[in-house]
């Protein structure tokens, strides 16, 4: 039977908190490059400042 020490829950914490995070990080990079992709196809003087 295994059990796990303090070591080995606070090592799964870190592995599921840097996954987490690369997935947020990933998110927003899309996003960006979503916007991006819109501006550069209407043209960056047809956005008006809300």
């Amino acid at each position: 039977m295994f059990e796990p020490t303090n070591e080995n829950l606070v090592r799964e914490q870190k592995t599921v908190e840097q996954i987490r995070d690369g997935f947020i990080e990933n998110q927003y990079n899309a996003r960006n490059i979503t916007l991006q992709a819109m501006i550069d196809e209407i043209g960056s003087d047809d956005i008006k400042k809300i």
